[in-house]
């Protein structure tokens, strides 16, 4: 682990955690956009369903979180060279 003992002061090395003394983690509620993608994956298209590249955008689109959906349109360099490649 050279990079964390480089990037941390060896006052900050305080040694291994204890797993028994780690807080058990409960039940949490789904949130908005969790329940949105698991009902989309449920009810997905099958592949061959889809006859173009913009069925196939669509259906990512849905079974996508909004936060995977911004990386891809960022990656695009925004909406506009996003929409721009589909004329």
């Amino acid at each position: 682990m050279p990079l964390l003992t480089d990037a941390l002061d060896p006052k900050c090395h305080l040694g291994p955690v204890d797993p028994t003394t780690m807080l058990p983690k409960g039940p949490r509620t789904l949130t908005e956009d969790e329940k949105r993608t698991r009902n989309a994956r449920e009810n997905m298209l099958p592949l061959d369903a889809m006859i173009n590249l913009n069925a196939i955008e669509d259906q990512a689109e849905n079974v996508l979180s909004w936060t995977a959906c911004a990386h891809c349109r960022s990656a695009a360099n925004g909406e506009d060279s996003k929409l721009s490649g589909i004329s």
